[in-house]
């Protein structure tokens, strides 16, 4: 599945359907996002016939692009093909030329109906459908991209006729560009640095001195900042560059598409309300990367079993640690992914809490494992939830015996102890846990994608309130079978149902 599609298909078809409420006598009351929703549907439905009946204008008149230009805008957003994130850095990019008619009228109905669906959001938001709300003003800001308020949700501040984030408006006011390769260097270096020169202790020096004088991890490793990271390694400038960028792809999907347990509905109503921009000075994520295992071991060395690992996020630390590791890219990008995942949800908060240690702990592991198979391609585009993922599969092989299933109402039932060490039981091999893992990667694959995300909304609330900084909401999570109004029993049934369906 393309990658936008299924970005947009995780939010629009989970809200479509988000977990019904029990069944009661007569007719249950629609929620107010699901009053916002329909109110959203109508809106779209008048909107993209409009731009459809504008783009057979365009076919009467041969103009092939502009019509295909138009559909492509119009989709609805569980069908949209274009990136909705992929937003113009100058004020006024979208405004059309005053001699051409067409794109006026494009831009009209386009403006106009960002509005409404701002409108919408806001409704959104006053509901407390603070998912639903995120996504709908990155709506609008696709639709006009120089919408102040959806532009100041989304983190963007104005400034010299552009738009940019608080940090990158610092960099650049101290005089620093953005290179692809090299991260952010002085606009005067970059001819340089292409021609293999690079700039270190006050002089000139060729890349392969630099990286003589860069190998002591404490005295001369490159820090690379971007909006959200910082990287810090000994291996090379390019490679800390690309792993950068990886993390800031993966965050940007991450905190999209978990919006709720990210930003409090306090802050959300803060900037509907134009009363904050979204901030820029956040706490960096910060991540060591050595050049090679040996050192990660010995640095490590005071964590139990670090010869066996590939990478860690240590909560206490609040560093994420991984080397090169020269056999395989692909190894290393599954863990990078899943350690990230745990650092992201333990600092979405300012402390550090213990999670998970009574019940409930099989999420915390499972969400990781399912996010290993994230992949982020070069047009900004990305894929997740490989359901040939090799955890999926091994789950599917467990689920069809009674000897290595455990019931769902169980499963939850443990905390970290007890399902680190299968159940309470010592574990004699490194495959007892791994039937674990895999049955907590494909549980967390099933509440996210089942039924087009039939349970993804009560997932994600699930998550909220294990990860929640309030100690009394933590200690007393709702269950799921509340939370999705299906028995452990129903849910067992509809899980195994749904492995068999990715085989």
């Amino acid at each position: 599945m393309a990658a936008s599609s299924l970005r947009s298909l995780l939010l629009l078809l989970m809200l479509l359907s988000a977990a019904a409420p029990a069944p009661a006598q007569g007719i249950p009351r629609k929620t107010d996002e699901q009053i916002c929703l329909e109110e959203y549907t109508q809106l779209h439905q008048g909107f993209e016939k409009s731009m459809e009946d504008l783009a057979a204008e365009c076919d009467q008149q041969g103009l092939k692009t502009a019509a295909a230009v138009l559909r492509a805008r119009a989709a609805r957003i569980d069908r949209q093909t274009l990136d909705l994130d992929d937003l113009p850095e100058e004020i006024g990019a979208s405004v059309p030329d005053p001699g051409d008619t067409l794109q006026q009228r494009q831009h009209e109905l386009e403006s106009q109906y960002a509005a409404r669906v701002f409108g919408i959001s806001q409704k959104a938001m006053k509901a407390g459908s603070i998912n639903l709300a995120f996504h709908l003003v990155r709506e609008v800001a696709f639709h006009d991209p120089d919408h102040l308020n959806a532009r100041r949700m989304l983190g963007f501040v104005k400034s010299e006729g552009k738009w940019s984030t608080p940090f990158a408006l610092a960099q650049e006011r101290r005089g620093l560009v953005w290179h692809e390769e090299f991260g952010w260097l002085p606009e005067d270096h970059v001819t340089k640095y292409e021609q293999g020169l690079r700039f270190y202790r006050n002089r000139w020096m060729t890349k392969e001195q630099e990286e003589e004088l860069r190998k002591d991890f404490d005295e001369g490793a490159w820090e690379i900042e971007t909006e959200h990271f910082r990287v810090k390694t000994n291996h090379s400038l390019e490679r800390g560059v690309e792993l950068s960028r990886s993390l800031e792809g993966f965050h940007r999907y991450f905190v999209r598409e978990f919006s709720t347990l990210f930003s409090s509905p306090q802050q959300m109503r803060q900037l509907f309300d134009g009363k904050a921009v979204a901030s820029g000075t956040v706490e960096k994520h910060d991540v060591h990367y050595y050049a090679d295992r040996t050192e990660f071991v010995t640095r490590l060395r005071s964590e139990p079993y670090i010869e066996a690992c590939n990478g860690i996020y240590l909560p206490r630390k609040r560093t994420a640690y991984f080397f090169f590791n020269p056999r395989s890219d692909e190894e290393h990008l599954e863990t990078l992914f899943h350690e990230v995942t745990h650092q992201l949800l333990s600092e979405s908060t300012k402390q550090t809490y213990a999670i998970a240690q009574e019940r409930d702990f099989w999420v915390v592991e499972g969400l990781a494992c399912y996010m290993e198979s994230f992949r982020l391609k070069s047009d900004g585009q990305y894929t997740v939830g490989f359901p040939l993922h090799r955890r999926i599969v091994a789950a599917q092989r467990h689920a069809r015996n009674p000897q290595e299933f455990v019931p769902i109402g169980r499963f939850v039932s443990f905390g970290q102890q007890a399902f680190q060490t299968a159940g309470g039981k010592p574990v004699v091999m490194q495959s007892d846990l791994q039937v674990y893992y895999a049955q907590a990667t494909a549980l967390s694959h099933f509440f996210l994608h089942y039924r087009d995300g039939i349970y993804r909304d009560a997932f994600i609330k699930y998550l909220g309130e294990i990860y929640s900084p309030d100690r009394r909401i933590r200690e007393k999570v709702t269950p799921l079978n509340v939370r999705t109004g299906q028995s452990y029993s129903s849910l067992d049934q509809q899980f195994k149902e749904y492995l068999q369906s990715l085989e």
